[in-house]
């Protein structure tokens, strides 16, 4: 967690002339410091978030589960060990493979008033074509057959067909403009790929977050991390680009940081990231650099993966986002004509002789990336305001997304919800090793005595017979083994055998009992049933098999709609800012 400047936040109303170099520091500085946080139970969200993600691959921390394979902490461990036996991922992967087979397909549509009276123009003229080709057709017999084949091949629109075509086929040229730009963006960004890693996000770590804006002078869309964002915690604030302001940590080499803030880095910035690195950087003599005597940082551990690390050449870049306030004044004019008109003027406008002007102040999202410690790029008004053109004020913040089942309560994503349910199974099955270990079937008590050792047959060689050919050689008055009592060939006084059964059959089974529960159990608490997963037994009737996965959708469709309405979202702002 960063704690610089952590908590103060600067004024925003303030006028642009006084929001200096300074002023945007201390507001990057301020919200980063406000990471992290969130902590229940002794873990923060990224711990709690990162522990969901490894569950669902796999992987858990053997401290969790010491209270039952070590209770009191002794260093001599059982004969087994806990294996994560996962009965989470094949119930999320059904899910994502869903995903992937649902269509969603969008329609521009404008909703202003300018474009119904498009629509209705388009309309008085297809009547008006309509009418004068039935006027025309009256003419003679030629004319009538040839307006009817006309109406049949299509040419001419009938007054049912042009209701039909107007209600659902017509787009206009702006309509038809945003269609095809928006349909090259989604193959550009390749967007069914990032929608798809962010709905395994939905499922897996409980939130869903998007990055929409303007990367080198190019409209631009990404999934973004959940693990390393975090936004706004108001309690009413359903979806993120609503938020007060967000906050992104990315983890990135130098060349990344240039490709991606090529336009918002001058040479002096490069210079100093490269320093941060240990890296040779160029100065205006590029050939007296000495690229012999470089110094890495030291290797640093992964975010994500304590087994994997880097020559230390990561570098924290965190992009932050907040509303601020931007003064305007609305101008009251005189046309040619003398009709008067409202303008909206910034606070730069020198007011004129005769100007009216009524000054006000409406919300204005800024932005700012800082790497490192203290290497500050691209601090100012985001390049497009996400706005709505009926309320000045309704700016939206660049990134969108959700936070899944957080209707007052703390957010729990699906592998959460099945966490507990899969830490028994692993304690489960732990105990069934362990009861296989201790299985040693039925056992043989008899005096080790009798064995004939007088006919070289030894301990190991007796277990042999015994064992292969299901003969046991015995002689009860067997001398040499230097027993008192035994001398002189006397007969052994135990000259019986029996036997112990030590089988754990009735063990294995209640365990393997209740490993099957605890699948029907995330069945349930996941809505994908065992005939959703195609698991249907040879006795089962068509019809509940039908009516099962009809229910088990019934259950997960909820998080479909939430992954619907912020791709809904996500492509309004990507057009938005197509159209800057």
């Amino acid at each position: 967690m960063d704690t610089k400047n952590k908590g103060v936040f600067p004024v925003q109303k303030l006028p642009l002339s006084k929001k200096d170099e300074k002023w945007r520091h201390t507001c990057v500085d301020a919200i980063i410091g406000r990471e992290g946080g969130g902590y229940v139970n002794g873990r923060s969200r990224y711990q709690r978030m990162k522990i969901d993600y490894d569950l669902y691959n796999g992987i858990y921390d053997p401290k969790d589960l010491k209270y039952v394979t070590n209770p009191y902490d002794v260093d001599d461990g059982f004969p087994a060990t806990p294996q994560d036996m996962n009965i989470i991922r094949p119930r999320i992967n059904l899910l994502v493979g869903e995903e992937t087979k649902r269509p969603f397909s969008f329609k521009i549509v404008q909703t202003n008033d300018e474009a119904t009276t498009k629509l209705q123009d388009k309309a008085k003229d297809l009547l008006f074509e309509y009418v004068m080709e039935y006027v025309q057709s009256t003419m003679s017999p030629e004319e009538a057959a040839k307006y009817n084949e006309a109406a049949k091949n299509g040419e001419v629109m009938t007054p049912e067909s042009i209701q039909k075509y107007l209600s659902k086929d017509y787009r206009d040229i702006a309509e038809e403009t945003a269609y095809h730009s928006l349909n090259y963006l989604k193959n550009k960004l390749n967007l069914d790929h990032e929608f798809l890693k962010g709905w395994q996000d939905a499922l897996i770590g409980g939130e869903e977050i998007y990055y929409v804006g303007i990367q080198n002078g190019e409209p631009y869309m990404e999934r973004v991390n959940p693990l390393f964002f975090t936004y706004d915690k108001s309690p009413d604030i359903e979806f993120v680009e609503d938020g007060d302001w967000c906050l992104r940590r990315m983890y990135m080499t130098p060349s990344e940081i240039y490709d991606r803030f090529y336009d918002k880095i001058d040479k002096k910035t490069l210079d100093n990231i490269l320093s941060s690195v240990g890296g040779p950087s160029y100065t205006n003599r590029p050939d007296q650099v000495n690229y012999n005597s470089v110094v890495y940082r030291d290797r640093i551990v992964s975010p994500l993966d304590p087994d994997e690390s880097y020559q230390g050449s990561l570098l924290n870049v965190w992009h932050v986002c907040w509303k601020s306030y931007k003064r305007i004044g609305f101008l009251t004019t005189t046309d040619e004509v003398g009709n008067e008109k409202e303008v909206i003027v910034s606070e730069e406008y020198e007011k004129q002789p005769g100007d009216k002007i009524e000054w006000d102040w409406i919300l204005e999202v800024w932005e700012g990336y800082r790497v490192g410690e203290d290497i500050y790029i691209g601090i100012g008004p985001v390049q497009y305001q996400h706005v709505s053109i009926d309320n000045p004020n309704a700016q939206k913040l660049p990134y969108t997304g959700v936070r899944y089942s957080n209707i007052n309560s703390r957010s729990r994503s699906l592998v959460d919800i099945m966490k507990s349910i899969q830490y028994m199974y692993i304690i489960i099955w732990y105990r069934l090793e362990l009861a296989l270990a201790r299985d040693k079937g039925k056992v043989v008590n008899m005096d080790v005595t009798q064995i004939p050792k007088s006919m070289g047959i030894d301990v190991n060689k007796w277990l042999h017979y015994l064992s292969a050919l299901g003969v046991n050689l015995i002689n009860p008055y067997e001398e040499g083994w230097d027993i008192p009592g035994r001398e002189g060939g006397k007969p052994a006084s135990f000259n019986q055998m029996t036997g112990v059964d030590l089988t754990m059959t009735n063990v294995i089974a209640q365990y393997i009992q209740l490993m099957d529960k605890l699948e029907e159990m995330v069945d349930e608490l996941s809505g994908v049933t065992k005939q959703r997963q195609g698991a249907i037994s040879q006795n089962e009737l068509v019809g509940n098999v039908q009516r099962s996965v009809v229910q088990s959708s019934h259950i997960t469709e909820p998080l479909f709609w939430y992954h619907n309405q912020v791709k809904r979202r996500a492509y309004t702002m990507l057009l938005d800012t197509a159209k800057y």
